[in-house]
């Protein structure tokens, strides 16, 4: 008789004992789900980001392009223009670091001008007037970016 009672006890052990492991089994597959789901999404908004980020750059080297093709009609001095992308958007090549914590987000358009004012005997001439400038090279080219005559080009920032 006391088998029969362990026989009924072990039928009801063995049911409970399957269902939490069969429970247990599927909230580990629910959670990996819900894991992979939300890994997902993540994954998309990155890109939808990257995207819009990429849509921006696009929409402003032609704001920049309109800008330099104006300038030209204008003037007959241009020389050339750049972009230069906001610093969040870029990463340091060599250490692959966001430069966002360091620098401010702006982007800048830049139009380099030829200076018509620029005349290499003149700038010298100028540059004699200051301080002993021959044997310091680093002050030398301080001074020079003050005089227009010293510089063949200037940029503006847009």
């Amino acid at each position: 008789m006391e088998e029969s009672k362990k026989n009924k006890l072990n039928i009801p052990t063995a049911i409970v004992l399957g269902c939490l492991i069969l429970g247990g089994a599927f909230y580990a597959i629910q959670v990996n789900k819900q894991k992979s789901i939300e890994k997902q999404q993540q994954i998309e908004l990155k890109a939808e980001k990257e995207q819009e980020n990429k849509e921006y750059i696009a929409k402003r080297k032609l704001d920049c392009l309109a800008f330099y093709k104006a300038e030209s009609d204008k003037f007959n001095n241009i020389e050339s223009w750049r972009y230069i992308e906001p610093v969040s958007l870029r990463k340091d090549s060599e250490s692959g670091l966001n430069l966002s914590a360091l620098l401010p987000p702006s982007d800048k358009c830049e139009i380099s001008y030829r200076n018509n004012q620029y005349n290499e005997a003149v700038c010298e001439g100028k540059l004699e007037t200051y301080y002993d400038y021959r044997n310091n090279t680093k002050y030398k080219n301080i001074v020079r970016g003050w005089i227009p005559e010293c510089n063949m080009y200037f940029t503006k920032e847009f």
